[in-house]
């Protein structure tokens, strides 16, 4: 076959074992390494240990390179390719906040919740344990137009109830619906408002108002609010804040204010 005849020599692509790019190479000769970069007999068979395929000619002239400037540190040692990014993790589930302490603003706060869940137009309930259909809050009156279910339990402030039987009564049928509401996953919101008083008092069972919350489904999210609340309750919660009183107008007599307090 005369020289004109001569077929060049054909090209493989490969991936580097080094750094995982694409190239091509010629085969035949030493295996299908590149022959396009110069390397001692000793220095090709230490590339071979390193690697089962081809490496690129980029990497093989960083091997040269080092090898050329220092014998003893030639080695071209594999390099790691990072990781895969993790998947997106996913959005956590629903929160459960508690707001208790001996200071003002258990329920404001709960409330304020209420305000930003509708802007998201979220489905809202709240159900008061100890406010009764008597006790009109001006938080009630706006939330009801914005669409919040908003259901009263309470007969007042049960602590100076003359029928304590009746009161523990009506926190009782407030908790069943408090459960339902929970459970049914109609709601992104559900506000126990005052539930710690039925639940330290022993009228509804703390146990199972913790276990209710806790088997929730997951988009639902739940406000509770009271002094004193129960040590299950905390371990429950994500978030938990202590309303700390420091003065309180009520001390000096200053009855509680429509549009202030109510």
């Amino acid at each position: 076959m005369s020289e004109a005849e001569v077929q060049p020599v054909p090209t493989v692509p490969k991936a580097c074992a080094c750094c995982g790019k694409r190239f091509e190479c010629a085969e035949g000769g030493s295996g299908c390494w590149c022959e396009s970069v110069v390397l001692s007999r000793e220095a090709l068979s230490e590339l071979r240990s390193l690697a089962d395929d081809c490496l690129c000619p980029a990497c093989l002239g960083e091997f040269a390179e080092r090898n050329r400037r220092d014998p003893d540190r030639g080695r071209v040692e594999p390099r790691v390719q990072p990781p895969e990014p993790p998947p997106p993790e996913k959005r956590p589930r629903s929160l459960v906040l508690v707001n208790t302490g001996d200071g003002k603003g258990k329920s404001t706060a709960a409330f304020g919740v209420v305000l930003r869940a509708l802007a998201r137009e979220w489905r809202v309930c709240v159900i008061q344990f100890i406010k009764s259909d008597k006790w009109k809050v001006g938080e009630e009156k706006i939330a009801v137009q914005l669409g919040v279910d908003w259901l009263k339990g309470g007969d007042g402030f049960s602590w100076e109830s003359p029928d304590l039987d009746k009161s523990e009564g009506r926190a009782v049928a407030a908790w069943q619906l408090a459960a339902a509401a929970i459970a049914g996953g109609e709601y992104q919101l559900v506000v126990l408002d005052e539930i710690t008083y039925p639940m330290n008092w022993g009228w509804i069972n703390g146990a199972e108002v913790v276990d209710a919350i806790r088997a929730r489904p997951a988009h639902v999210n739940v406000v509770a609010t009271g002094r004193d609340a129960p040590e299950e309750l905390i371990g429950l919660a994500d978030t938990v804040t202590e309303m700390v009183k420091i003065k309180h107008a009520y001390d000096r007599g200053i009855r509680a204010r429509r549009g202030i307090d109510f």
